[in-house]
């Protein structure tokens, strides 16, 4: 049983339809999820996100930066932020665009910092909780399609396979004496496939944070160093309801009215990450520091379910569903990154910054239990090896702090995509933000950020391979369609001493 969930789950989810649509990494069990629970993107509170830097320490989010920054907070405190993201996607599908949006809000930090009495120097403790990303998205699609049905696919997948012949959306057939069976819209002693109008409404939700423990210290003047320990953890929910419908206004035979398929999926997320970083300031004017990301690993349980239900043009109904669980590991890149803090003037600070990913070496684990399964866990490690790149990862920020009341900030980066070969889907994050003293030992801090990239919609290739020969004979599959996505995401944030 085991054996089942994993093959046939490698294509669970990549399949949405006649186009074989693909939501941005929500394909179960394959390098696609991998690599959507190691994507980060930057900022995890309202100052870090608006000024990010390896050399400066804005608020918590800098210990995901450099841990050693945060020897430079000079002062106990709390700190806390909520943010609000709003991701707006325009997708074509079958000839059709959509424009669909999603909201989530949720705490994106929270944590303590301790500053012990010293002497000289600086010695610093906490523990807290950043966000690291958010899954938030929703495409709403539509179309009428001349080419294929997703009862084409239930014919290759053993996930689907059972659960399709026992709702009728495959069926049994003879044809000249033969026993076949095909898609319930394709009976072999039936006219040919003259289309059908379909529907998916996709939602995702859910996020990865990291909970965590960290210290930092001046070593010796002006070199600081410090590290963390940190638990990822997280959840993913996803969801999506495909139905094809008999077209009225097409001549048909079809004996079908609709088909309906379900597709659920509930995952939680748990791991182990450390990081070490060190600082150095030689002048006022002049910071350089540096972080390593040691590699980790993340657990990933995943709960997924089909319901299917076929819908005759008499009114009867048959319906089948089928589900499961499956437990995996996911190795991490290891991160490097580093960057370089000028103040040419009192108050003025221009931060510059980049981090070296390894996308390539995510590695999956723990499907070893049978020959077949350490087999289908080399393939996707090779292609994950194959197909996932080296990137690095750009940003350049600036504050400027007006005496002590008011520190406004701005800053671009952009990330790189980590699939070889799909620079469209790089992303750019642009943000800005302003800080605002409110009391003795209490600041405010206001940021957001924009972010644009474009979504490849992969295909049967990218599924099975080179090997096309399960494939209905002369049916036509289009290479991949692109979607626009908007991201915007605001952030609140509150600093109270103590």
């Amino acid at each position: 049983m085991k054996f089942r969930l994993l093959s046939s789950a490698l294509t669970l989810l990549l399949l949405l339809g006649a186009q074989v649509i693909l939501a941005d990494y929500t394909q179960a069990q394959n390098r696609f999820d991998a690599l959507r629970y190691n994507m980060v993107y930057p900022g995890q509170d309202a100052a870090t996100m608006a000024a990010p830097s390896y050399t400066t320490s804005q608020d918590l989010g800098a210990v995901l930066y450099n841990p050693a920054t945060t020897a430079l907070f000079d002062k106990s405190f709390f700190s806390f932020d909520i943010g609000t993201r709003q991701v707006r996607e325009e997708g074509t599908y079958l000839g059709n665009t959509t424009d669909v949006t999603a909201t989530q809000t949720a705490i994106t930090q929270a944590g303590l910092n301790f500053k012990a009495p010293t002497d000289q120097g600086s010695l610093v403790f906490g523990v807290g909780y950043n966000q690291l990303a958010d899954y938030n998205r929703a495409q709403d699609m539509w179309g009428f399609s001349e080419q294929s049905s997703i009862t084409d696919l239930f014919l290759l997948d053993d996930y689907y396979f059972d659960t399709a012949f026992e709702s009728f959306a495959l069926d049994e057939f003879e044809d000249n004496g033969e026993m076949l069976v095909e898609s319930s819209w394709r009976p072999p002693f039936s006219s040919e496939f003259v289309g059908i109008d379909q529907y998916v409404d996709i939602t995702e939700r859910g996020h990865l944070g990291e909970y965590y423990v960290y210290g930092a210290t001046e070593f010796q003047p002006g070199f600081f160093v410090g590290g963390s320990i940190g638990i990822p953890s997280g959840r993913y929910h996803y969801d999506r309801t495909f139905i094809e419908e008999r077209p009225l206004d097409v001549e048909n035979d079809y004996d079908i009215e609709s088909i309906l398929t379900e597709d659920r999926i509930r995952a939680t997320v748990s791991g182990f990450t450390g990081r070490v970083g060190f600082l150095y300031r030689p002048t006022a004017a002049l910071s350089i520091g540096a972080n390593v990301e040691i590699p980790g690993a993340l657990s990933i349980e995943e709960n997924f379910d089909t319901f299917i239900e076929t819908t005759f043009i008499d009114g009867s109904t048959e319906a089948a569903e089928f589900d499961g669980t499956l437990d995996y590991e996911v190795r991490r890149p290891m991160r490097l990154g580093g960057g370089i803090t000028i103040a040419p003037i009192t108050g003025l600070e221009i931060s510059g910054g980049a981090e070296w990913v390894d996308y390539s070496n995510i590695e999956f684990s723990g499907l070893d239990q049978s020959a077949e399964e350490r087999r289908i866990q080399r393939e996707e490690n090779r292609r994950m090896s194959e197909g996932f790149e080296e990137v690095v990862n750009l940003f350049g920020s600036l504050s400027f702090n007006i005496a002590d009341v008011a520190t406004p900030r701005a800053s671009i980066a952009y990330y790189p995509s980590p699939v070889s070969g799909m620079s469209e889907m790089d992303r750019y994050f642009y943000s800005a933000g302003i800080g605002f003293r409110v009391g003795r030992s209490t600041t405010l801090d206001i940021g957001v950020q924009a972010a644009n990239w474009q979504q490849r919609v992969y295909d049967y290739l990218d599924i099975f391979g080179e090997d096309m020969s399960d494939l209905e004979p002369g049916l036509e599959m289009p290479d991949y369609t692109q979607s626009d996505i908007w991201r915007i995401h605001g952030m609140v944030g509150i600093t109270i001493g103590m």
